[in-house]
């Protein structure tokens, strides 16, 4: 078994997207600790999430959080920029969609639909945050 995140199926053309559910922690320093739950657009029960809209800086995997138990590399600029939304949240989980995270990249069919879901993703959100990085 690997110690690498998988991501598992999900229907796409239902609703469905991930979203990410980013654990409190005590200090900005500790490993991010996530988990990647898949709920329906559609569904009113569904939980309140917030879309990140960031700058991906490139393909350069070289940081890592801990995602449903395994290791899932992202790039130093979504690092950073999960630090920052984390740092808000210090009581309670809270639930976040990535494009990068949330949509298994490397799946064409998902992709590809998850991409005309966007408008939907962002409008369904209770907030959209914008990050520019550090500057």
């Amino acid at each position: 078994p690997s110690d690498d995140f998988q991501y598992t199926p999900m229907n796409s053309n239902s609703g469905e997207i991930r979203v990410l559910r980013l654990h409190p922690t005590v200090f900005r320093s500790d490993v991010m600790v996530t988990d990647l739950i898949t709920i329906n657009l559609g569904d009113p029960h569904c939980p309140n999430f917030g879309a990140l809209s960031y700058d991906w800086c490139g393909p350069v995997f070289d940081h890592a959080i801990i995602c449903n138990g395994k290791r899932l590399d992202i790039n130093a600029s979504l690092n950073a920029c999960l630090k920052r939304r984390r740092s808000d949240w210090v009581e309670k989980p809270e639930f976040l969609w990535v494009d990068a995270i949330c949509i298994n990249q490397m799946e064409a069919t998902e992709l590809n639909q998850q991409l005309v879901s966007m408008d939907d993703i962002y409008r369904g959100a209770l907030i959209v945050f914008i990050d520019s990085g550090d500057a």
